[in-house]
This record gives C-alpha cells, structure tokens and sequence, in this order.
C-alpha cells in the first residue's frame, strides 16, 4: 500500500509526516530503529525519550500516487514548531536545516575536513605513465588517442600533413605496384563490365566514381527494367545473342 502517514505524540500533537510505497514496512523500521535509539529524526528520537513508546501512534493519512510529490506539498505547507520532521524535502537526504544542533555540527565537520585536507586524494588524478595529456573524443565524436587531435577519417592529410608529402616511390616500386594491379584484375561480382548510354566502364564502382553517383544507384538501374540503358556488358552480349537465336527458329 502506498499512503502519507504521520507519527503522532498524543501528548502534545506533534507529529512526523512521511510517506511510503511499504506503509507497513515503513511503520516496522521506524519504531524498530525509535525503540534502539537510532531514529535519523532526533526530533523524534528525543519526544520518543521523553513520553514513551505509548504515547505514538502510527496514523495513514490518504493513500497516494505520486507519493513524494504529495508528501512534499504537506510539508512546503507545514507550521514546523507542531512537527518533528528535520529535511524540509520529501526524499530526505537533509538532516541538517532543522537540527536543533546544526551550528555545533557545522564546526564540527569544518574542522575535520582542515584536519584531513592532506589525505584527501582528488578523483581522477590516478597515476599513469601512458597518459599524455590531451583530447580523448575526436571532434566527430570518435573515441581518440589522448595523443592525437583528432580520428583517423578527420586528420587533415592535405600537402604537408600528408605522410607522404615530397616523397616519390622508387622505379622498383612503381613496376611491382604496376604487376600487382595488373594480375588483380576484376574483383568480385561489383567488378564486371558496365555499359551506361552506351559508354562502357570497367566496373560500377569506376562508373560510380566518372558519374557522381553511389555505386548502389547504379546496380539498382541495372537491376530495374525501367532503365534499359544500364547494363552489365556481358549480360548485354547474351541477351544480343539470345535474341538472335529466337528470330531464326
């Protein structure tokens, strides 16, 4: 059950206001951690003290929704001399602002905090003998060597940040680049003969390059009935030739 619920001195009406989405869980830890003296409102803990476990009861309010935001406009409205609550937010986490011992607390933690300013190591200072300095993402967003300035793809390799910048390949070079090239040839099914307004490439990717276009466009072209003029050339020769044979039978 989800539900707002109040901790209520009898004696004197004050109260603690809460809410939970485990009302009964809820009621279980707070008179548990009240009975060993180890409530985290010492508001209560000290009425509890005082006037005994007799004197409080556990009441629900309404249920709820949206329990913290119900919560929060009760409190955001509360005369805080009638009720025993410390954080002035529903999600808890300020036990300070209503503290009857706030100011002692707050010099308290000042001074452990100058005692212990040396051994406090600050994060993501971690030694490191690799770590250079510099960007770790690319301008791109493309992950980096700490390094370099920017990825692989956006290194600017115009004239003389080209690697290559002012040198030539040897005659060896060049005759072994030549032979390579030579004995590859076609490769791949990409790589056939394509005839295109009757001007033949040696392959979609060249014909991709020589007409601006991606080399998906044109193997949809060649594929769709609509553009006869988009060809593999050897297809072309078969369909001549089958032709040929069904005008003379």
């Amino acid at each position: 059950m989800k539900a707002i619920y109040k901790i209520i001195n009898i004696v004197n009406g004050k109260f603690y206001l809460g809410s939970s989405i485990k009302i009964k869980k809820r009621k279980s830890t707070h008179f548990s951690k009240l009975k060993h003296n180890n409530h985290h409102c010492i508001h209560l803990q000290r009425a509890y003290n005082k006037y005994g476990k007799d004197n409080f009861i556990f009441e629900i309010i309404n249920s709820c929704d949206n329990c913290l935001k119900e919560e929060q406009v009760l409190l955001n409205n509360l005369d805080w001399s009638e009720c025993y609550n410390i954080s002035k937010f529903a999600g808890g986490g300020d036990n300070i602002s209503n503290h009857p011992n706030k100011e002692e607390i707050i010099k308290k933690l000042t001074l452990i905090l100058d005692q212990n300013k040396h051994k406090i190591k600050p994060r993501f200072k971690k030694e490191n003998g690799n770590w250079k300095g510099g960007k770790t993402f690319c301008q791109c967003g493309t992950r980096i060597n700490s390094n370099t300035k920017t990825c692989i793809k956006c290194q600017n390799r115009n004239g003389v940040n080209n690697p290559f910048f002012g040198k030539i390949h040897s005659d060896e070079t060049k005759l072994k680049l030549s032979d390579e090239s030579k004995q590859r040839g076609y490769m791949g099914s990409q790589e056939k003969a394509v005839i295109i307004d009757e001007t033949e490439y040696k392959s979609v990717s060249f014909a991709s390059r020589e007409l601006l276009v991606t080399p998906n466009t044109i193997i949809n072209r060649i594929r769709n009935n609509k553009f006869p003029k988009y060809r593999y050339k050897n297809e072309c020769l078969t369909t001549i030739e089958t032709t040929e044979k069904s005008g003379k039978e």
